[in-house]
This record gives structure tokens, C-alpha cells and sequence, in this order.
């Protein structure tokens, strides 16, 4: 059976969600800081996505450094307002949730722009 792109991409992003939200629990069970590993694998899932549907790779470097930024932000304040809720299960799991949903979310994201978006070379032609 043959997996469609799309099918691959899904996979990429399910498997490295769950990947982001394993690792950001044992480290914060060990104490540790979760920054590089997560930007890690956020570039990693990132770039993958982007390989397989051949995107260009200047524009892919710049959107991984957006995505790794916004998925700080969006990370770190999603762990904040998910703690103010006062529940024991996701105070103790905020951070997994968190990142686990951010990183869906930048997925997805990056797979629309690579679906959607065309990069017109200078002389005219389609670049994809």
C-alpha cells in the first residue's frame, strides 16, 4: 500500500507531536531544560515536511526560525494559562500538553505553506 505525501506528512507531525510531548515530561521529571531538545526536534520535523514536498530551502530555513520562536512563545504561554486552570492532571502534565499541541500546530501550519505557497523564480517559472 502506498502512503501519499499528504499521509507521510501526517505521519511526520503525529509521531513528532508525540515525540515533543515524551520528551518535554522526562526532562522536566529529571529537572532539565527542555529548550534545545525541543528546538531540536521542531527543526527536524520542520525540515522533513518541507523536503517532501520539495521546498525550497532559503525559505524553508527562514520559516523554521519563525516557527522556533513562535513555538517558544506559544509553548511557554500555553503551559501558563493550562497551570492557571488549578486541575492536578494538567498542572502535572501542562507542559507535555502544551507542547504537544504547538507542536500540531506547527505542523500543520508548515504543511499548508508547503502545499499552497509557490515560489515564482526570477525569470517566470515556477520554482516547485
Amino acid at each position: 500500500m502506498k502512503i501519499s505525501r499528504t499521509g507521510k506528512a501526517a505521519i511526520i507531525i503525529n509521531v513528532f507531536a508525540i515525540l515533543h510531548a515524551v520528551t518535554t515530561y522526562l526532562l522536566h521529571m529529571a529537572e532539565i531544560s527542555d529548550d534545545l531538545a525541543l528546538s531540536i526536534l521542531t527543526i527536524t520535523m520542520l525540515y522533513l515536511i518541507a523536503r517532501l514536498y520539495y521546498f525550497p530551502a532559503d525559505v524553508t530555513a527562514a520559516i523554521i526560525l519563525i516557527f522556533c520562536f513562535a513555538g517558544f512563545f506559544l509553548g511557554t504561554q500555553g503551559a501558563k494559562i493550562l497551570m492557571a486552570s488549578g486541575s492536578e492532571f494538567i498542572i502535572k502534565y501542562d507542559h507535555s500538553i502544551s507542547t504537544f499541541a504547538v507542536s500540531q500546530l506547527l505542523g500543520w501550519t508548515m504543511l499548508f505553506i508547503v502545499t499552497r505557497i509557490r515560489i515564482i523564480k526570477h525569470d517566470g517559472r515556477n520554482a516547485l
